[in-house]
């Protein structure tokens, strides 16, 4: 059991909700970088209530800051997967089991959570409020997906958008183009952002319900010189590559906006849910002729289990011991899930450069399009949201 520390300060209990899963998370009341970074983070897809907080907590948050006196010691204790995706959240970690207590401490931010998985309490301990941010963003995320999935909900590598209440889904896994096309539905349709790599669905009546799972915006360096609506966070460190298209796409460190600053960029706003009506798997080629053609749903069941994310996710495995579901499970569940409603569209749209991006390549023209001439002027990063983690 957890013995909690005794510390003078107050308190602010907050608790973000998905759906029906809901984590509380108490943490000093001056914390205000990391109270700000995970408003900014997970709102508007997670539900951010105040003091008053649901009876059914999936799991309690205690944030501690101050000298950590840590029970691990990594020469005597086991590696541990934690994100394994290699992007802005990675980090790694070493765990010590004893009964239902898991120790954990994440690096490379030196903090050590405890977490009493048969109290559904965790505790998570930090030297500074800035080695926090990612791991109680870790937590939240982590602990609801494993709820999630108990109860029923599938996590999809999609981005999406939403036409009057109807959820467009664009499935597919990287390279795919789902980004790109996620940009140009945002700038040639009156539209608004559901959200731009990960969504989550579950079954409600007769109807699919998909809501947004909070991300950063990752966008190729390549990708946003050729929005002018993107000019404003094209990397001032870049500027000597946009003359070579090739070299800009070799970039391997993409722009991260927050979810909101995306739709923002491109005057949207986000709608957070939808129901499900359009699912388009992209595919994209230098050497395929741009077509869009439907599939029959036992198509679009055959191979939509590729795209399967949550806990089959490297970004969101089970480091904290709470469980975890089958991927063959999640699987039945999605398709299940797909054949219920009666009206559903599936496409499959295969894409090449655009007629615009190839005329870039001529190079007279390429110093004279309005896109790059935006990002080269740019002041470089202009957002009104928290600088993004330090791992």
């Amino acid at each position: 059991m957890i013995v909690e520390p005794t510390v003078d300060v107050e308190v602010r209990v907050t608790t973000f909700r998905f759906e029906a899963v809901a984590i509380r998370v108490s943490a000093p009341h001056t914390c205000f970088l990391l109270w700000t970074f995970l408003e900014t983070y997970f709102s508007p897809y997670f539900e951010i209530a105040g003091q008053t907080a649901p009876a059914d907590i999936a799991l309690d948050v205690t944030v501690v800051v101050g000298p950590l006196d840590s029970r691990i010691d990594v020469r005597q204790c086991s590696e541990i997967a934690i994100d394994r995706s290699g992007g802005f959240l990675r980090c790694t970690g070493y765990r010590l089991d004893q009964g239902s207590m898991r120790w954990v401490l994440l690096n490379p931010f030196g903090v050590e959570v405890a977490i009493d998985r048969a109290r559904h309490h965790a505790i998570v301990s930090g030297r500074h409020e800035a080695d926090l941010r990612v791991p109680v963003l870790r937590i939240i995320e982590d602990a609801t997906v494993a709820a999630l999935e108990a109860r029923g909900a599938v996590v999809l590598h999609a981005s999406a958008v939403v036409a009057g209440d109807k959820a467009i889904l664009l499935v597919g896994n990287k390279g795919a183009g789902k980004t790109t096309s996620l940009c140009r539905l945002l700038k040639l349709f009156n539209i608004s952002k559901l959200a731009n790599d990960n969504v989550v669905l579950w079954q409600q009546g007769n109807s699919v319900v998909i809501r947004g799972w909070p991300s950063f915006f990752k966008l190729a360096a390549a990708t946003v010189a050729t929005h002018e609506e993107l000019a404003a966070v094209f990397p001032s460190e870049l500027r000597d590559q946009l003359a070579n298209g090739e070299e800009l796409w070799k970039v391997y460190e993409k722009v991260a906006l927050f979810p909101e600053e995306g739709a923002e960029l491109f005057d949207r706003k986000i709608e957070p849910q939808g129901i499900l009506s359009t699912i388009i798997l992209p595919r994209f080629g230098n050497d395929l002729v741009p077509r869009m053609t439907a599939i029959s749903r036992a198509e679009l069941c055959s191979e939509i289990g590729l795209y399967v994310q949550g806990s089959q996710n490297p970004n969101h495995t089970d480091w904290m011991g709470l469980g975890s579901v089958e991927k063959d499970t999640l699987l039945a569940t999605l398709i299940d899930t797909l054949n219920v409603p009666a009206a559903l569209t599936a496409l499959r749209i295969e894409w090449a450069p655009s007629l615009d991006d190839l005329l870039t390549d001529v190079p007279d023209l390429r110093p004279r399009r309005n896109a790059l001439l935006a990002s080269a002027g740019a002041a470089g990063r202009a957002s009104k949201w928290p600088d993004l983690p330090k791992a």
